[in-house]
């Protein structure tokens, strides 16, 4: 007896535990390495979270600065281990000639939870 109250107890409580928790949040960037420029053949990463700064802002500063270390890379295998080090998951990557130049552009996404997020409504 005492068992199956228990479960109508638990079963009775789990809307409530769903109202306490976190809404999560995916968030995307992605990393372009391209030739260098001028006579070199290095090549560089660039990473960008897209042209509205609002819909990438965190609480936490850390995050946008371990990201903005992937521009010391020069290569995909690096940025795809760091990615992945600091938590970020491949999703893709998009090779793409571009004026008889080859460049790769790889995409990540993390997710947050909303408490993390600077909101901007």
């Amino acid at each position: 007896m005492k068992s199956k109250m228990l479960v109508v107890c638990l079963l009775l409580s789990m809307p409530s535990l769903k109202a306490w928790s976190q809404t999560k949040v995916d968030k995307f960037c992605s990393v372009i390495i391209s030739m260098k420029g001028g006579f070199s053949s290095k090549t560089i990463a660039t990473i960008h979270f897209g042209e509205n700064d609002s819909l990438f802002s965190f609480k936490d500063t850390s995050i946008t600065e371990k990201l903005r270390r992937v521009n010391s890379f020069s290569n995909s295998v690096d940025v795809l281990n760091y990615m992945s080090k600091i938590g970020w998951e491949f999703v893709i990557i998009a090779p793409i000639k571009l004026y008889g130049t080859d460049i790769e552009k790889i995409y990540f996404k993390k997710s947050f939870d909303s408490s993390e997020l600077i909101s901007n409504n």
